[in-house]
């Protein structure tokens, strides 16, 4: 059982994003990796180390959170009733939330994003493109989109 308060922010953080926590998929888990290294490197320190992985940045630190939120929805729903993020969280998640747009559900423009913000990069290389063939062009698109929309908030 996890419960160091970072399970009640995360389960915040995914309803602040519209995002139903769910471990059911490889991509559903694969969204809530994303997001949250999104989230952190927009400014949300929560401390998940991310390692290079074959979809991106992945936290093996961070795969018993998203399990534990997302087998128990009812009992954060009711822990966390009434609760906010303080206002810096808010704001970060705002940022986020607004250069994402409906790409929040997509995970293949949320793994580019991830993989560009881990790289370093504002435009997807050449190299990062043939590392992650899978990953369609107008996908590559709309992540640089974001990304930038990321940078300019």
């Amino acid at each position: 059982m996890i419960d160091d308060g970072r399970d009640r922010v995360l389960y915040l953080i995914f309803q602040r994003l519209n995002v139903k926590p769910s471990a059911s998929s490889f991509d559903n888990r694969k969204q809530m990796q994303k997001l949250v290294y999104i989230v952190q490197r927009a400014g949300l320190s929560l401390n998940f180390r991310y390692n290079w992985y074959l979809q991106g940045p992945y936290s093996p630190e961070l795969s018993p959170y998203c399990y534990e939120i997302a087998s128990k929805l009812p009992k954060y729903e009711e822990e966390t009733k009434g609760t906010r993020l303080n206002s810096e969280a808010e704001a970060v998640l705002l940022k986020v939330s607004t250069a994402l747009g409906k790409s929040v559900t997509d995970t293949d423009v949320l793994e580019g994003v991830a993989s560009m913000l881990y790289r370093g990069e504002s435009k997807a290389s050449a190299a990062l493109r043939a590392e992650k063939p899978r990953v369609t062009e107008p996908a590559w698109q709309l992540a640089e989109r974001c990304l930038r929309s990321l940078k300019e908030l």
